[in-house]
């Protein structure tokens, strides 16, 4: 970057001169690969309750240990495996790091403890079982999570295996007779009703998530806690309702309170209220809906599979908040009021809040108290954009002449694409200097982890979609009024959108070209070959076996200045600068605004956080890119 030359100003940055304890944590586990294995497998523990943390995952391994060693045993084994297996088969080291694979392993043994005793029999047939969960989660993954409606596997993979289990067992020793119970006896328990509707229901790893042990209980809660206090809101709210939902249904009996409620209502509690849907009255609202659904859902799956002595585990669970996501992502916000969270930036429902800009999460000051009040009026909190906004908007397009258009990574993250900087996203797992330029081509595991994570993020960005800012200036270019678009995006959704790459100036460069660092060829992203996961991940040019790196600018590189300068032309040849998706907070590009108001250029600012250059703004619009100009757009229509 420049800093300090010419026109572009660089704000001098500032390094953290103590590190908390989790950047502490952070570091032993870069410096020392068994602190890594102890951190994933916390993790993976952690997953169960939708908590990427290993504080939690410790509560989890502790509470497990109370009620069972047995279930220990099994969990542990089960994470350990399945993380082995889905590193083997090449699936995405930072998954595995972060307790993907490993708790659906977990999530297993918690099963296999109630129906197997601990033998050696039953650890081999176990092992064999846990390592067919990668594969079929990845299968599973490739399906739901990667595809148009992103959405997440949970413990499906887990469910599916167990019950198929069952059915073979079964059938071997029950029906075919093949072999007597007492010859598999120490692998299996005899057969029982199902769980679901047996008066001891409640003994061992059954009641897990709702044991009578206030020890066990409250562990489970603290863990829920250190991760997130909305989660731990939303645990204790809906638990405690779903007593008193299920006592409202007397033929289910009182086994029925632990198996809904510890399997089924608290999961689906603290996945929706913030984690899959962006936190807020709306997402309690549809998560008590959901949670009547979800019951129904498990009074019908217990009449359906009780002739076949069959548990349905968390299968109500996964298919009520599955059902729940696709209406979200089919609805859209616009028509849903409800904001569903893209699997690549779920975190914990705080930071998604305060990346949401929500204004309960902004500083309490004099100025933000001021306006509490308004603010308050929204609906379920959510930023609308005034009648008076839409009004005048559409009088400076009509006035304008010529128009650019300056645009940010909130633009971005509205498509489902994680900001490459902020705390919503996978990058968040790595120091926010790890991926500069310096250190990608100094040290090889910095460029295999580099690769891991770009690999996942290009995924998105193949996915991702135009919304409505995207055709709104579609619409602009068509009228013969688009001066151009300077981006600070690398995601290509402008040109998705049909407008003329010549008119998209990409100041941070573009994911979709890859180049070489020591022969300078450029290739598309797309043509390039699968990134190995063994080994050195690190791909070479196929050309002369340097280095490649993505086309897109690193910290610590160096702006292109003809790029700059260019968009700066482009700006100063409007009369009309629409500033969308950004804070205007880190210079080289911060600058422009100031050049283009000296110019005599009138700036238009939306966004959900104030900006540090509000004050150049003709008007400033506190809304999301994709609702506003979604009614713009209706309204050029109408």
């Amino acid at each position: 970057m420049l800093h300090g030359q010419g026109i572009f100003p660089m704000k001098k940055t500032r390094q953290q001169s103590v590190l908390n304890t989790a950047d502490r944590w952070q570091s032993l586990c870069a410096a020392a690969r068994p602190v890594r294995w102890i951190d994933s497998f916390l993790r993976a523990y952690g997953q169960v309750l939708f908590a990427d943390h290993p504080l939690t995952g410790l509560c989890m391994v502790a509470a497990i240990a109370l009620v069972s060693p047995g279930a220990l045993l099994f969990t542990a084994l089960g994470a350990a495996l399945a993380s082995i297996c889905a590193l083997r088969i090449g699936e995405d080291r930072a998954y595995v790091r972060h307790g993907i694979f490993g708790f659906n392993g977990v999530v297993l043994g918690i099963f296999w403890s109630w129906y197997f005793t601990v033998s050696l029999p039953s650890v081999a047939v176990f092992s064999v079982m846990a390592l067919l969960i990668p594969p079929l989660q990845a299968a599973m993954m490739k399906t739901l999570s990667y595809g148009r409606y992103n959405l997440p596997v949970m413990s499906l993979p887990a469910t599916a295996i167990l019950i198929a289990s069952l059915l073979v067992v079964y059938w071997l020793v029950y029906s075919a007779g093949l072999f007597p119970p007492e010859a598999v006896y120490p692998v299996i328990k005899a057969p029982q009703p199902a769980p679901e509707t047996v008066a001891d229901a409640g003994d061992g790893i059954l009641r897990l998530l709702l044991n009578d042990s206030l020890p066990v209980w409250g562990l489970i809660f603290i863990g829920i806690l250190i991760n997130s206090r909305i989660s731990a809101l939303a645990a204790l709210l809906f638990t405690t309702a779903g007593l008193g939902l299920t006592g409202l249904l007397p033929p289910l009996g009182q086994t029925a309170v632990p198996v809904f409620i510890g399997f089924n209502l608290l999961p689906l509690a603290v996945g929706l209220t913030g984690f899959f849907l962006v936190a807020g009255g709306r997402a309690f609202f549809v998560t008590g809906l959901a949670a009547i659904v979800c019951l129904l859902g498990w009074i019908a799956l217990c009449n359906l599979l009780r002739p076949l002595n069959l548990p349905f585990l968390t299968l109500p669970f996964n298919l009520t908040v599955l059902g729940v996501l696709l209406w979200v992502r089919t609805a859209g916000p616009e028509r849903s009021g409800i904001r569903a969270v893209p699997l690549a930036m779920i975190t914990t429902p705080e930071e998604i809040w305060k990346a949401q800009g929500h204004p309960l999460t902004r500083p309490w000051t004099s100025a933000a108290a001021a306006n509490i009040g308004r603010r308050l009026g929204d609906r379920f909190f959510t930023p609308r954009p005034t009648r008076g906004d839409i009004r005048h908007f559409l009088e400076m397009i009509d006035g304008a002449r010529r128009i650019s258009i300056l645009s940010g990574a909130g633009t971005s993250t509205e498509a489902g694409i994680p900001d490459f900087r902020g705390n919503a996203g996978f990058w968040r797992a790595e120091a926010p200097d790890t991926f500069s330029l310096e250190n990608f081509l100094s040290h090889p595991d910095v460029r295999n982890r580099y690769w891991s994570l770009e690999s996942l993020f290009y995924r998105m960005i193949q996915a991702a979609r135009p919304h409505a800012l995207h055709r709104f200036v579609k619409r602009i270019e068509q009228s013969g009024r688009l001066e151009g678009v300077v981006t600070q995006n690398v995601d290509g959704l402008f040109q998705k959108a049909g407008i003329d790459p010549s008119r998209v100036i990409e100041v941070h460069g573009t994911a979709s070209r890859i180049r070489c660092l020591a022969c300078g060829a450029v290739t598309n992203r797309a043509d390039m070959a699968p990134i190995p996961q063994d080994g050195d991940r690190s791909p070479v040019c196929p050309l002369c076996g340097g280095l490649l790196k993505p086309d897109t600018v690193f910290m610590g590189e160096m702006l292109n200045e003809s790029v700059l300068h260019d968009a700066l032309s482009m700006i100063l040849a409007s009369d009309l600068l629409v500033i969308v998706g950004t804070r205007l907070a880190v210079n080289p590009v911060a600058s422009l605004p100031d050049l283009a108001h000296e110019r005599g250029v009138k700036i238009v600012i939306i966004n959900r956080e104030p900006t540090d250059k509000d004050h150049l703004a003709a008007r400033v619009i506190r809304c999301k890119a994709g609702l506003f100009f979604g009614k713009i757009l209706r309204k050029m229509v109408d």
